[in-house]
């Protein structure tokens, strides 16, 4: 389990910085083209940009960063111990492979998730903050930024960021593994269970992902559920 945090995780880590630097600066860049467009007035920007970064993008863009890293990662390498036998031996010696090589991935592969959304999240304020200041749309001190992001913070944003960071990589890596674990012995199915495995586990992330808005905030789109 230590060695998949360290894989899963802490080398996983400046990924999700890069992709969250990235993705801040293209949202203070739509944030500018929306102020011209339709009169958005720059106090807004603090409030959008963190009600878009924690209730949808950063969560989604950890479990990316983790499925496109360890999930396939840990799918092929479960396959290839299925093809070689390796599972076989170890239940003979009495060795639950589900206990010791599916539980402590599924459990690091979570950790790693809420961990790496809350960088991803960071990540996006910061450079959301440089490109707003860079382009205009951002005028206040970057005290004031915080001070705005934090008087925009709701129980259920946080009642959605956890349970999204860690139901979806549950499910995630779940899905990535139970696909390693099914692939029959051969080894040309190892390459094509392992891009099943990663796209499953994309899906998974998304259909999850709009569950919870819908079950969260009551809302499809702009639509109110009743």
């Amino acid at each position: 389990m230590a060695r998949q945090l360290l894989f899963t995780g802490v080398d996983g880590t400046w990924a999700a910085m890069r992709f969250g630097a990235a993705v801040g600066v293209l949202l203070i860049v739509q944030a500018a083209l929306w102020v011209d467009a339709i009169g958005m007035t720059t106090e807004m920007i603090a409030p959008m940009l963190w009600r878009v970064i924690v209730r949808e993008v950063a969560p989604l863009l950890a479990c990316l960063v983790v499925i496109g890293r360890s999930g396939i990662a840990i799918s092929t390498e479960l396959a290839t111990m299925r093809v070689d036998g390796e599972l076989e031996v170890l239940d003979a010696q009495g060795i639950d492979p589900m206990t010791s090589l599916v539980m402590p991935r599924v459990t690091s592969m979570v950790f790693s998730v809420f961990c790496l959304a809350l960088i991803t999240a960071t990540a996006m304020i910061l450079t959301g903050y440089v490109g707003g200041r860079a382009v205009g749309v951002i005028r206040v001190s970057f005290v004031g930024f915080v001070d705005q992001l934090v008087g925009e913070i709701d129980t259920l944003d946080l009642l959605f960021f956890v349970p999204k960071t860690i139901v979806a990589g549950a499910f995630a890596a779940a899905i990535c593994c139970l696909d390693g674990l099914s692939v029959k012995a051969t080894i040309t199915d190892v390459p094509r269970v392992s891009a099943r495995a990663g796209i499953r586990a994309l899906g998974a992330v998304f259909i999850i992902s709009a569950i919870l808005s819908i079950l969260i905030y009551g809302r499809i789109l702009i639509f109110e559920v009743i």
